[in-house]
């Protein structure tokens, strides 16, 4: 954020989970509507189904394809960058551009029909799989543009999350009925209908691509488990050998958002239950940070681990509330004083590691904050940041990305 001006931005409507960021930062990928000028009645006012590829560098755009017979689903890039990978809701289609010219690269095509719900390549970028409504997680070898045999046991219905452990030792997947699968991923490789080593009972819809609003699926940092959400609990379910259960707290109502801690020892979640709490992953011990007037909606850690920022609201005297970035001391367990300034209540918090730096957004504003200075130093234009959802930080540059719903914008 080294001026605060406003890059760049472009109208459009996004869709869930509607953007991804190149591994470099230099690109980003969004699926959405894009309002077309040509519309002559309400059904015709926005295109559907188009994807576009944004220089954040140039603030450049090129759209790699508008599809008005069926959306995009869902949107990656491999980790190598060289290719970004788009889900179809028809026919079980990926399709592959380079990233350097938008030239289209591949499309495979899984088998036996319906939508593509979530991509993930391995880190080598070697390989694709891709969950699908036709209940099975289709594979790909992206180099031969070559199918491999599908891991098809396992789930009797829509295949909405796949996930790599860490290790790529593993590979988990979710349902729309909240089944979850757990497979050895390298054994897989050759082998035909390769089932599940184990299954684990039906939880809450577990959904990869936050259609519906739901936690994402998670391993653990270890890889020895994984994070998920059963009705107001959160689960961390560990394995191979036996699967053990184990909840690492209680809410009253849904979560809301989850952030590990830099060292990967802590996990803090906020709830519709108006708390935000505080755990121990290995032992599950949890405290209480904080009770709110209101549902809390965001939280991130400090780069150092010390501080936990939660983006809720404070009742002020006249019994209404504004908002607030409440403050947790993590090694003393007490609450520090909140950092205020926002009328409304905080939206969203984002914490810039290299640039000690933390971004807050509510209806009325988006602010930044020096964290070694502990105060507010700047606050971007309110008419064009207004009503912001969702924050971004670039993993290298000093540039943040700000979400509206209907814009992305980017600011230096």
């Amino acid at each position: 954020m080294a001026t605060g001006d406003l890059l760049g931005s472009k109208e459009f409507l996004v869709q869930s989970n509607g953007a991804a960021l190149h591994p470099d930062g230099k690109w980003m990928a969004t699926r959405h509507y894009e309002r077309n000028p040509k519309a002559k009645t309400g059904s015709e006012t926005w295109h559907k189904g188009q994807l576009t590829l944004w220089n954040l560098q140039t603030g450049e755009s090129k759209v790699l394809a508008r599809d008005n017979a069926a959306g995009f689903l869902c949107v990656t890039f491999s980790p190598d960058g060289n290719l970004v990978a788009a889900g179809t809701s028809h026919h079980v289609n990926v399709r592959l551009w380079h990233t350097d010219t938008g030239a289209e690269y591949a499309t495979f095509r899984g088998s036996n029909g319906g939508w593509v719900h979530d991509i993930t390549f391995t880190r080598d970028s070697k390989f694709l799989l891709f969950g699908s409504a036709n209940q099975r997680i289709n594979f790909w070898d992206v180099a031969k543009k070559q199918e491999l045999p599908p891991f098809a046991d396992g789930h009797a219905v829509d295949v909405q999350g796949v996930v790599l452990s860490p290790s790529e030792r593993y590979l988990l997947s979710s349902d729309i009925y909240g089944g979850i699968g757990l497979r050895e991923f390298k054994s897989g490789f050759g082998s035909e209908n390769a089932g599940p080593i184990m299954s684990f009972p039906c939880y809450s819809s577990i959904v990869q691509t936050h259609a519906d609003g739901a936690m994402p699926l998670l391993f653990t940092p270890d890889g020895r488990g994984y994070i998920a959400e059963k009705g107001i609990h959160l689960m961390r379910v560990d394995f191979p050998l036996q699967a053990e259960e184990r909840t690492l707290r209680s809410h009253g109502d849904g979560i809301t958002a989850l952030a590990f801690s830099p060292n990967n020892m802590l996990l803090a979640s906020v709830s519709k239950d108006k708390t935000a709490r505080l755990c121990e992953v290995n032992n599950g011990k949890t405290i209480t940070m904080a009770n709110f007037p209101d549902q809390p909606t965001s939280v991130a850690f400090s780069p150092d681990g010390r501080t936990v920022f939660v983006g809720a609201s404070l009742e002020v005297a006249d019994k209404t509330l504004a908002g607030q970035i409440a403050r947790f001391d993590v090694k003393s367990g007490k609450l520090l004083d909140p950092w205020l300034g926002h009328r409304g209540k905080v939206m969203a918090v984002a914490v810039s590691p290299k640039h000690q730096m933390l971004a807050s957004a509510s209806n009325d504003a988006v602010k930044l904050w020096d964290l070694r200075l502990g105060r507010e130093v700047a606050e971007l234009d309110p008419k064009m940041v207004a009503n912001a959802r969702v924050l971004a930080w670039h993993p290298t540059e000093k540039l943040l990305a700000v979400a509206n719903g209907v814009q992305v914008m980017l600011w230096d």
